[in-house]
């Protein structure tokens, strides 16, 4: 089985294809910047399904994409999230977090990313292992 080493999470809005343009290229964006010194092996599923969504012929709700995501978390050693506007909102970034959390895992890392310029601010996450992620995206709940 392939391992990646991030799982790229973020906002996605598919209410305005001009808003999902510009979050598909943030995320792109992102992915590489994470992959440039070849240090990472990022899955990103915005940067996936953007071109698939455009094509057509398949759903662009999250609970369509949902198994393929929890299947790619379970394969990743850390998930970074990606704070664009809208983050804290995201239902799919929290339910994503939650899958990570809930997986038998020695160690959880969770990090941030926030756009600054042409490069990020890499936001360290400590939580204990049996937290759980939930609506306010900054509360945290013992499981």
């Amino acid at each position: 089985m392939f391992v990646n080493d991030v799982y790229l999470s973020g906002p996605f809005s598919y209410a305005d294809p001009d808003m999902m343009k510009k979050q598909y290229e943030a995320h792109c964006r992102a992915a590489a910047w994470l992959m440039d010194p070849g240090l990472s092996r990022v899955y990103s599923p915005i940067s996936h399904i953007f071109g698939i969504l455009q094509s057509g012929g398949c759903g662009a709700d999250f609970l369509y994409w949902e198994e393929m995501a929890f299947a790619q978390i379970q394969a990743s050693h850390s998930i970074a999230v990606l704070e664009l506007a809208g983050w804290k909102d995201s239902r799919s970034i929290m339910v994503e977090l939650n899958h990570y959390l809930s997986l038998p895992r020695n160690e959880n890392y969770i990090f941030s990313m926030v756009p600054v310029g042409n490069t990020y601010s890499i936001n360290l996450w400590t939580l204990p292992k049996k937290q759980r992620w939930i609506a306010d995206n900054r509360a945290k709940v013992a499981v």
